[in-house]
């Protein structure tokens, strides 16, 4: 779960993890909570 920090109302998004390397983490597109949506 990705979770805004500077707006509000507090937004949610759900993602996977899709890659670990050494200083970074890849994931895929998020999806927002409430409307089933991508967010690019």
């Amino acid at each position: 779960m990705l979770e805004t920090i500077h707006t509000e109302p507090l937004e949610r998004y759900k993602c996977k993890v899709v890659e670990v390397d050494d200083a970074k983490i890849y994931i895929d597109y998020p999806i927002q909570v409430e409307t089933n949506k991508t967010v690019f």
